[in-house]
C-alpha cells in the first residue's frame, strides 16, 4: 500500500484508484470521475492526457445525451 505522504502528492488519482473506484473511468492510464459525479481526473504520465481527454469528452457527450433522453 502507498503511504499517505505519497497519496497526497496526487490525491485525485489515489481516490479514483481506491475510495472512489466505483466512480472511475479510465482512458489510456488516465483516471477520470464519471461525468455525472464531477468533471475532472488525474494522471501520472502527462504524455497520455491528450488522447485520454478526447476519449473522456466523448464519454461526457454520451452521458449528456443519455440524460436528455432519460428525462424526456
Amino acid at each position: 500500500m502507498i503511504d499517505l505522504e505519497e497519496q497526497l502528492k496526487n490525491p485525485v488519482w489515489y481516490s479514483l484508484k481506491e475510495t472512489h473506484k466505483k466512480f472511475a473511468i479510465e482512458h489510456n492510464d488516465v483516471q477520470f470521475y464519471n461525468p455525472e459525479i464531477c468533471s475532472f481526473g488525474a494522471f501520472f504520465d502527462e504524455t497520455k492526457t491528450r488522447k485520454a481527454s478526447i476519449a473522456y469528452l466523448k464519454t461526457q457527450m454520451i452521458f449528456s445525451s443519455f440524460q436528455r433522453i432519460k428525462h424526456q
